[in-house]
């Protein structure tokens, strides 16, 4: 069994202030963060298979964010065809981030529009309401403003302008999310970036990890995979929609695992029959094992899933707070850091239990990469240990 653990140790932005000086923030000079790699302090036993799918590094930095510029962390930046020396190529974009106030307004960009679908998850760290947000959040979209004070979801499918984003007030720590349903999406500067009602926001910086172009040079309708096209509205809209039909904040009665059968809070799902055109998503809150009768059977996919573990103190994100197990392709994975684990179309996968929680829970995404998922597929027969397992209601 191939062991996932680390020591702790505070790589957090208020750690490294610790250790660098808070005294250059304060005379003005910006503090460049270390570039820290969790492999390094992951105390590996062996080398199996499919080590390389799991992301345990924190990424050296974000886009359009410093470090030091403000107090957040940014965790994790999966994107393989960029960093190909995650070995995760084809990986879907995904970046994880805790925010602990809000964003200056030059780190506040200006309208953009992607060439595939976005997914956008908002959480609270309130492990006994993690409904409760503990924030307020605004969104333009399509020029609007949408506030909430909620945790919640939001499908932005491809071509809808959205942005500029920032926390109106805080009280606690919140967990951002951003899934792309592409591994290197392309960014334009929304079709309203140039109304001077954005000119004190800059446009977006990431040219070295996005393709940047701008709205003049190409159309996105030209160049998006048609496999990736959602089915919503047009990417050029002459009508107004009303965008909250795109925000979850209620879970949906009867998916995931039974309510009162452990314990754990089931937050959201996503899904073409929820918003047509949506990208398969599951998120919960879990704060003890399962019970045997809800670790299912191994299955795969028509398409890539992105399975997400977060422990929920902002002060030692990186810890998850429990110790998990996943088997894939019938080996036993365990670890018990945050991560994110990518799994390519056509890998089995499952099941997976929650060995023991030491923390106050933990928090558990699944989404898949196109917009609409591929039959899924048990297979068994390799392996009759996991004849004793139910099958997973789909």
């Amino acid at each position: 069994m191939t062991d996932k653990k680390s020591k702790k140790g505070d790589i957090t932005r208020r750690g490294f202030l610790k250790t660098a000086g808070a005294a250059a923030v304060a005379a003005g000079g910006l503090i460049t963060a270390p570039r820290i790699t969790r492999a390094a302090t992951n105390e590996r036993q062996s080398e199996k298979k499919w080590d390389r799918l799991f992301l345990f590094d924190q990424a050296s930095e974000l886009p359009g964010h410093p470090y030091g510029s403000f107090d957040f962390t940014h965790m994790f930046t999966l994107q393989g065809d960029v960093y190909p020396g995650t070995n995760m190529t084809g990986a879907n974009m995904t970046t994880a981030t805790w925010y602990r106030e809000p964003i200056p307004d030059w780190q506040v960009y200006r309208p953009q529009v992607h060439n595939d679908d976005v997914i956008m998850g908002f959480f609270g760290c309130n492990t006994a309401d993690p409904f409760e947000l503990g924030a307020e959040v605004e969104i333009y979209i399509e020029g609007k403003p949408y506030s909430f004070k909620r945790s919640c979801l939001l499908y932005l499918p491809q071509g809808v302008e959205h942005g500029p984003w920032n926390i109106k007030q805080i009280d606690r720590p919140i967990f951002v999310m951003t899934m792309h349903g592409l591994p290197n999406p392309v960014t334009w500067h929304g079709f309203s970036a140039k109304d001077p009602k954005w000119s004190k926001y800059p446009e977006f910086p990431g040219r070295e990890y996005l393709k940047v172009v701008n709205m003049e040079d190409i159309s996105p309708e030209a160049i998006t995979p048609e496999k990736y096209k959602h089915q919503g509205p047009p990417i050029k809209k002459e009508e107004k929609v009303d965008y909250w039909k795109n925000f979850i904040f209620d879970p949906v009665p009867g998916l995931g695992h039974q309510a009162g059968s452990a314990d754990f809070t089931h937050m959201f799902d996503l899904h073409p029959n929820i918003i047509p055109g949506s990208n398969e998503t599951f998120c919960a809150m879990f704060r003890g094992p399962l019970p045997f009768w809800q670790r299912y059977r191994p299955h795969i996919h028509a398409d890539n899933e992105i399975l997400c573990y977060f422990g929920m103190d902002p002060d030692d994100p990186f810890d998850l707070g429990a110790e998990v197990e996943i088997y894939i392709e019938d080996e036993p994975y365990t670890f018990d850091r945050s991560c994110i684990l990518y799994m390519p179309a056509g890998v089995q996968h499952i099941p997976w239990r929650i060995k023991n929680v030491k923390g106050k829970g933990f928090f558990a995404m699944y989404t898949h990469g196109a917009s609409v998922t591929g039959r899924t597929m048990g297979r068994t027969d390799r392996d009759q240990r996991w004849s004793a397992y139910p099958w997973m209601e789909f």
